[in-house]
């Protein structure tokens, strides 16, 4: 696939003379970006890939001669056809995507028959192994049609069979000095499926499968790590490599030198070198040589649980203990309970629900709720109404947080009280440069609201 040009707008400019380069178009979520017809039909007729329509990645209407394009939720390069693509950016700034995957372990979509090239990074991201998985799969299906690729090794042996080059020296001191005449050692050039190529792939392989069934593993793994298995057995004559010397075989270093007629080689072994080599991928900016389907994420969705995993994370040492559930799960390990405090009721499920269980009694409170607005402006009446409805239920205070906007000065606010129920606000900047400093900052202003800290 070769490096795309950015349009910064509606309206296209080349950034060289090659028209037959991919344009991408840049649009913020929930935006709208106008993309000229022309580069859209082919023969007179629609051409946009079927993932797109089926997946609802955008609202399409046509106005004049122009299709517009509204984004929703999803963030990430999404191409359109052949020609044109889309790269939807967050609307609010985020300094490190990667970050907040991270922590949040929430796992992007991968849009598997949508492919795009990715930049290497120093930093790994353990979150993508699902996709490193299947994308290394899908990039060996060729080599079960075309065949491994055996090549010529040199090769030294002790045989009583000589074939090749007689070494003297070697041969008088490891045989004929010890009294054994009837063995000799030689170097043969060898056409062998064992050499630094294979021992990638199957190294890979083996790494990947060994890091995808150890803890936390996520649910429904057991058909990946199948696939995973059987492709292994494909190398069954090549040996494991678990020093990875096999990074240092020429052609591992420059692909571009795999012979031709094993060109389908280039793309599993770009996979294979970021895996072995811990590298992680650059998810947002330019274009590199490792091809991998286009993820895109809900970041409304890894907002929320990114702020779950923080106060997870940094009030498990506090005293009195306090848990930090879920509000939108029941049961002994969620935050969710019903609106009133009679049945039938409608249930009521906050993002975040902190509980404390009184060891004597057993008896319950909930020192804190915290409501999660991933948008990029301030919150609403509706958004107050349904924190007061959450402070009354569980007879506590509510903390609403969103993502702190360019140029704003405030950090946390109050919004008001009624009947000694507090609701206050909270600015949480997703493009400090020191994440973790804004995580602690966070987690502390909470703590210092929880009684008894």
């Amino acid at each position: 696939m070769p490096t795309p040009q950015t349009v910064l707008g509606s309206e296209p400019h080349a950034a060289s003379d090659d028209l037959s380069l991919p344009v991408t178009y840049q649009a913020k979520e929930y935006g709208e970006v106008a993309v000229d017809l022309a580069k859209l039909l082919v023969n007179g007729r629609l051409d946009i890939y079927s993932e797109v329509l089926r997946k609802n990645y955008f609202n399409i209407r046509l106005h004049g001669s122009e299709l517009v394009f509204t984004a929703g939720h999803w963030i990430g390069l999404i191409p359109i056809n052949d020609r044109v693509m889309i790269d939807v950016r967050p609307r609010v700034p985020v300094r490190t995507l990667a970050r907040l995957l991270a922590i949040s372990n929430e796992a992007p979509t991968a849009v598997e028959r949508l492919l795009r090239r990715y930049l290497l990074t120093s930093a790994e991201t353990p979150f993508l192994l699902d996709l490193y998985a299947t994308s290394l799969l899908k990039a060996l299906e060729p080599l079960q049609t075309g065949g491994l690729y055996r090549r010529y090794e040199r090769v030294q042996q002790d045989t009583s069979y000589p074939r090749g080059r007689i070494l003297l020296g070697e041969t008088i001191r490891r045989h004929h000095a010890r009294g054994r005449k009837d063995r000799v050692a030689v170097r043969v050039f060898d056409h062998r499926v064992d050499h630094g190529l294979n021992r990638l792939l199957k190294t890979a392989l083996s790494t990947l499968g060994r890091q995808l069934d150890s803890p936390p593993s996520r649910r429904g793994r057991l058909p990946l790590l199948a696939r995973l298995e059987q492709a292994f057995l494909m190398f069954s004559n090549v040996a494991l490599d678990l020093k990875c010397v096999c990074l240092d075989d020429p052609m591992v270093r420059n692909p571009e030198i795999i012979p031709a007629s094993r060109s389908y080689y280039v793309p599993a072994v770009h996979i294979a070198k970021m895996i072995l080599g811990r590298f992680g991928l650059e998810l947002e900016g330019e274009f590199g040589n490792v091809e991998l389907p286009s993820i895109l994420v809900d970041l409304e969705a890894v907002f929320e649980a990114y702020i779950r995993a923080v106060l997870l994370r940094d009030l498990a040492h506090l005293e009195p203990p306090v848990s930090v559930l879920d509000g939108k799960k029941g049961g002994a390990f969620g935050g969710k309970k019903e609106l009133f405090d009679e049945s039938p009721s409608e249930p009521v499920t906050p993002d975040v629900v902190l509980r404390r269980v009184d060891a004597a009694s057993g008896q319950k409170t909930f020192p804190q709720i915290v409501e999660i607005k991933y948008r990029d402006r301030d919150f609403t009446g509706d958004d107050v109404y349904q924190a007061l409805a959450y402070a009354a239920s569980y007879r506590s205070p509510v903390v609403l947080v969103r993502p702190r906007l360019p140029g704003e000065q405030q950090k946390q606010w109050h919004i008001g009280k009624i009947a000694g129920l507090r609701i206050d606000g909270y600015a949480f900047d997703l493009a400090a440069e020191e994440g973790l400093v804004e995580e602690q900052a966070f987690s502390d202003h909470i703590a210092r609201r929880l009684p008894g800290v």
